[in-house]
């Protein structure tokens, strides 16, 4: 998980990803409800599942369904 607000934390990407070995990785940006978020480009360079969350807003079914999808090879998992 990184801060979509702040630069820094996007840059240390590759640092984390390095240490989960080849663990399933799926990145997370957090505060998507603030206006001037960073673009991450790290998730489409490694082809990691990605989503962009707010804990301020609650959307998290946008993070949790992609996993859960992942998780049980399900892709049309939907959750009611």
């Amino acid at each position: 998980m990184f801060d979509l607000s702040r630069k820094f934390t996007h840059t240390k990407l590759s640092h984390w990803h390095e240490l989960c070995g080849m663990e399933l990785v799926f990145l997370v940006g957090n505060k998507s409800d603030l206006e001037s978020v960073v673009t991450p480009t790290y998730h489409i360079e490694h082809d990691l599942p990605y989503a962009a969350v707010s804990a301020k807003t609650g959307n998290v079914d946008d993070l949790l369904i992609p996993i859960l999808r992942r998780l049980t090879g399900h892709n049309d998992l939907v959750i009611q």
